[in-house]
């Protein structure tokens, strides 16, 4: 008996090219400069777009002040120091991911100046 399968070239090979790095967007990131200082965000925009903001224009950015104030880290500073630690597509879920990897990692460039009380409801 015979029998032939089918399959698909995409269930082989896939289709898409990767997204490059900088160019994701909904991530919560997290910035390492060079003396360890760190601080996680999030953004719905391209992270490009994002760091750029923080290593140049940004002027009300806790990373940007951090920069400004210490010559060394400003030197050494780069896309490098970004990495992506999670992502959602639901701007609420990717809020709420943020808040918990602040929770979780204590960054000691984050100053949180108000948070907003939430209630689950089960």
């Amino acid at each position: 008996q015979l029998v032939f399968k089918s399959m698909k070239v995409c269930s082989i090979l896939s289709v898409k090219d990767k997204i490059p790095f900088d160019l994701k967007s909904n991530v919560v990131y997290q910035f390492e400069c060079c003396c360890a200082a760190t601080y996680i965000g999030e953004s719905t925009r391209h992270l490009a777009t994002r760091m750029k903001e923080h290593l140049r224009s940004d002027r009300n950015s806790n990373v940007n002040r951090h920069l400004q104030s210490n010559t060394a880290c400003m030197e050494a500073a780069g896309i490098h120091c970004f990495r992506i630690i999670d992502s959602d597509n639901n701007e609420h879920r990717l809020k709420l991911r943020e808040a918990i990897q602040i929770t979780r990692e204590s960054p000691s460039l984050n100053a949180q100046l108000a948070h907003e009380s939430l209630t689950l409801l089960y």
